[in-house]
């Protein structure tokens, strides 16, 4: 099974949720809640560095997919060696 979760600022996941298109919305913050096992596409929006790191650490060998889609707030580009 498929499950999409969006990632967002914590402040933002009540909104994020109650737009009906993800299964489950958390915070940055919760990114460790995440099954580190599950094989994982990463699509990034908001273009954190961080984040993007954050994520390459978490999932290591389980993310199968890291999409930089865009940078809604940064300026910064990781490229994927440097995540």
């Amino acid at each position: 099974t498929v499950q999409l979760i969006g990632l967002t600022s914590p402040g933002n996941t009540e909104f994020v949720q109650s737009l009906g298109c993800y299964r489950q919305a958390l915070g940055y913050d919760q990114l460790g809640s995440l099954d580190p096992s599950v094989p994982t596409l990463y699509v990034a929006f908001s273009g954190s560095t961080s984040l993007r790191r954050q994520v390459h650490a978490h999932f290591k060998d389980a993310l199968v997919y890291d999409c930089y889609a865009g940078s809604a707030q940064n300026q910064d580009y990781a490229e994927p060696d440097q995540a």
